[in-house]
């Protein structure tokens, strides 16, 4: 049987700074679909350098980072960690 590790807040607010326009975060809480459209459109605006996707897909990982920061630790255990066995 595979262990789940329990995410904590912290990683995914480390993720979100320094990952954040390529999804880096999203990854890190389960949310692929989302995560992948990031990366495309980061990856798109910077080949095309148009940076327009990119700039708009940074606008919204900032609008990430700042909920991660408000969420409290018992809603993020809730939201991210259902179903983990606490260590």
């Amino acid at each position: 049987m595979e262990e789940v590790k329990k995410k904590t807040r912290v990683n995914a607010i480390l993720f979100c700074v320094f990952l954040g326009a390529f999804g880096g975060h999203l990854f890190y809480l389960g949310n692929q679909k989302r995560a992948i459209w990031y990366l495309i459109a980061s990856i798109v605006g910077i080949i095309t350098c148009t940076y327009l996707p990119y700039l708009v897909v940074w606008i919204l990982s900032i609008v990430d980072l700042i909920n991660l920061i408000k969420l409290s630790d018992e809603d993020f255990d809730a939201q991210y960690n259902s179903g983990v066995q606490p260590e």
